[in-house]
């Protein structure tokens, strides 16, 4: 069974690529109609990808596209225009003007991930290009299949091994590197394997065949790169151009679904300059930054993970970064007060007691009793070499001695027999 090859990190998306030439706010205005926004990041080893796959679904290596970062005239601060909110972002690329309003290109005809020129600075009024809008899918483990006793037959340049306790662990755990487009998952072991290549390495398509072991495949379904030849009816753009430097602050509602029903949360307007978020909180997937009303957040995620290199026989540890926009639905007021000693003694207690957790149920614990399989071919000749040597050692400890054994033996069998002989006599 073949199915088709995606990459990509935590957020999953899908890439439209359309083939129409417009100024950027004419695109923008496009990407907006179809529920999405411009591409925002600028992650090298991500437009690379979106490059790749778009040429090989037969687009002009020779025709760039716009994406989602702007800079104004008089600045050289760059901004990813999000859906709600301006991220400002720290970069100076080809082409750069600080006198003129300019907005980012992807060159489609980068020659590798670590092209310095993938990403250059053109006039965002004067220019036209094709474009590239992102529509957000959700976060893993969202958009991954599971294929029970099967087994991917192209194996990655590097092979991770991860201790995960679910198949959806090994999801989040895998997927969240982006060079890593399968894993397989053993339930019986509690660990999965991923199989990740080199940027420059993408293929088209995975294959997978059954596998008579108890393992499950992993492979994502989202961050497709589609082209789009349709001509929009869409008339040109009449917004302003976002994240000004200094404007007055305006504010609009909008209403964003949350889980079924409708949050009203404040908005930018397209006049409006982002107000500067005090740095509230941090979690253990990285930082979070909140409003003082508590309606935005922006969360930067970052992943460790610690792996085993099956192609190495190493350990290491890897941070992942994304950064994302998130909306909080919850309106709160914050509602401070006295306690009691007596009260705080018992609330101690009873978090103490959610938090406390059994030793000798955690995976870690239980690991230590468990002999992981290994099979690796040089794993395999070390445990062959190690037994001949043990087995070689004890033959010629016993080997030396073994004519002397059987000689006392047969003297002794032949004068018990002498002196039977004798005894008759």
């Amino acid at each position: 069974m073949t199915e088709p090859f995606y990459l990509s990190a935590q957020w999953t998306n899908d890439f439209v690529v359309f083939s129409e030439r417009k100024t950027w706010l004419d695109a923008r205005d496009v990407c907006k109609s179809i529920d999405s926004v411009p591409q925002y990041n600028k992650w090298n080893l991500l437009n690379w990808y979106i490059k790749t796959k778009a040429i090989r679904n037969g687009w002009s290596g020779t025709d760039d596209v716009w994406l989602g970062m702007i800079k104004h005239q008089n600045s050289d601060v760059w901004n990813e225009e999000r859906k709600y909110i301006c991220q400002e972002v720290t970069m100076k690329i080809s082409g750069q003007n600080q006198l003129e309003r300019q907005c980012a290109v992807l060159n489609m005809s980068s020659v590798s991930p670590n092209d310095n020129l993938m990403i250059y600075a053109s006039s965002c009024d004067k220019s036209i290009f094709g474009f590239v809008c992102l529509v957000a899918q959700g976060e893993l483990p969202k958009g991954v299949e599971y294929y029970p006793f099967s087994e991917v037959e192209e194996k990655g340049d590097r092979r991770l091994k991860l201790n995960t306790s679910s198949d959806t662990e090994c999801a989040i755990s895998s997927f969240s590197i982006i060079y890593c487009f399968a894993a397989t998952y053993f339930p019986e072991d509690k660990y999965c394997v991923a199989e990740c290549t080199p940027m420059v390495n993408i293929p088209e398509t995975v294959t997978l065949v059954n596998s008579s072991t108890n393992s499950t495949v992993l492979l994502r379904t989202f961050n497709k790169v589609l082209i789009n030849y349709t001509e929009s009816t869409l008339p040109p753009s009449t917004d302003q151009f976002p994240c000004p430097l200094e404007s007055t602050a305006e504010t609009s509602t909008v209403e964003i679904p949350t889980g079924g029903s409708t949050t009203s949360l404040q908005k930018l307007d397209s006049t409006s300059s982002l107000p500067e978020l005090p740095d509230d909180t941090t979690t253990s997937m990285g930082q979070t930054t909140t409003s003082d009303d508590g309606t935005k957040t922006v969360t930067q995620i970052q992943d460790e993970t610690t792996f085993t290199d099956l192609s190495k026989g190493t350990i290491t540890q890897m941070s992942h970064c994304s950064t994302m926009e998130v909306y909080s639905g919850c309106l709160c007021t914050s509602q401070t007060g006295n306690i009691e000693t007596n009260e705080l003694n018992q609330k101690v207690l009873e978090i103490k007691k959610i938090l406390t957790v059994n030793i000798s149920s955690l995976s870690s614990t239980m690991r230590k009793k468990i002999s992981a399989p290994d099979d690796r071919q040089s794993s395999l000749a070390m445990g062959t070499l190690g037994i001949c040597v043990i087995v070689g050692v004890i033959l010629a400890l016993v080997v030396g001695d073994m004519v002397y054994i059987v000689s006392c033996v047969k003297y002794l069998f032949c004068c018990k027999r002498k002196h039977i002989h004798v005894q008759h006599l």
